[in-house]
């Protein structure tokens, strides 16, 4: 598979992380993939062949264009033919203008584009599958959400305190976080959970499980004992439970399965 990733220009990039596309050729693995929770919503647009998401229900057919809230456990999904995806990775603050309501009501979701934007995203489904390249399609996505991307604020507090988490997942404290934004605890994690879609302790622990499944990326096997010290977790059980919850699987299970797609989607 291939896999691009294509920087956005001012002022998108105050709520855009990247844009991306994902290719096959004709040949492609049939086979359920995990898709690790990354604290970035997206919204996809599938140009080809529909993927299959497992539910409660069984496979399911996904819509051709999803809106994908902030994941809170992994999601798994099998391709049903030849891949081209185009995606909108926003930053973790980013989907607030577009969503115009509470984040948080997209949290574990992955909704058809029509349902959230109504005709609005039926013609920008339409128009993307017209355009001719890449280039034209981010043009044509800006230019949808002309005024949704000249509301974009990245120095509000809770952009900082998404850095200061970043920075330290594993170690930072929410109230020091607080504190040093010179707000309550409560009243940044209600801001965090409305604009960010998780409660700042939980982001946290979604980008501790990133950084490690990073550091293995490269590597089929790890010395566990390392990993749990550079990451911040007491001890291997501490490690795997942590996994389970938010990854499904334990690491070394993870790192061994075929997840082509969400390797590229780590970080």
């Amino acid at each position: 598979m291939k896999y691009r990733e294509f920087e956005p220009s001012p002022p998108a990039d105050k709520l855009i992380k990247c844009y991306w596309t994902l290719e096959s050729g004709d040949e492609f693995h049939e086979e359920l993939e995990p898709i690790v929770p990354d604290g970035c919503p997206e919204i996809v647009f599938n140009l080809s062949a529909p993927f299959r998401q497992q539910t409660h229900r069984g496979l399911e057919l996904q819509p051709k264009s999803i809106l994908v809230g902030q994941m809170k456990s992994v999601t798994n999904i099998r391709p049903s033919g030849k891949i081209s995806l185009f995606g909108v990775r926003f930053k973790p603050a980013g989907i607030g203008p577009f969503i115009k309501d509470d984040v948080s009501t997209t949290t574990g979701f992955i909704e058809d584009l029509s349902g959230v934007f109504g005709r609005k995203g039926e013609l920008l489904e339409e128009r993307l599958l017209e355009a001719k390249s890449v280039i034209e399609r981010i043009a044509v996505f800006e230019k949808t959400f002309s005024i949704e991307i000249l509301q974009g604020d990245d120095s509000s507090a809770t952009v900082r305190a998404l850095e200061m988490i970043g920075c330290d997942p594993s170690g930072v404290r929410i109230a020091s976080v607080a504190s040093c934004l010179g707000i309550s605890q409560r009243h940044l994690e209600r801001k965090f959970k409305s604009e960010i879609g998780l409660t700042p302790k939980y982001f946290a622990r979604i980008v501790r499980i990133q950084n490690v499944l990073l550091s293995l990326n490269d590597q089929k096997t790890g010395n566990w004992a390392d990993v749990c010290y550079s990451h911040g977790f007491s001890d291997q059980s501490h490690l795997i439970r942590e996994f389970r919850s938010i990854a499904g699987s334990p690491p070394q299970k993870l790192v061994e399965q075929n997840r082509s797609m969400s390797e590229l989607f780590t970080g």
